[in-house]
């Protein structure tokens, strides 16, 4: 797999991910084949305080596919926030 997602959309956001000012969570599965960790991981280190949390062994919805993980990074984001 690619380290870099180079289909051109996610460089069109990059320059603009700077000015987001407000608190940020990115979670995103690990074998995500959509728009999995070499999108989301460039995402959340180009915001500003951004948190990034990577689910192993998940793919596109960790909501379902590790929800009590998924509950707790959340919960835990949002009392910290």
């Amino acid at each position: 797999m690619s380290e870099r997602w180079d289909a051109g959309e996610l460089d069109d956001v990059v320059p603009l991910l700077p000015r987001v000012s407000c608190p940020t969570l990115v979670m995103v599965g690990e074998l995500d084949f959509i728009c999995g960790p070499v999108w989301n991981r460039p995402i959340a280190e180009g915001i500003p305080g951004a948190r990034y949390v990577e689910f192993d062994g998940i793919g596109h919805l960790p909501q379902y596919e590790a929800p009590e993980r998924f509950r707790t990074e959340l919960f835990t984001w949002l009392e910290q926030s």
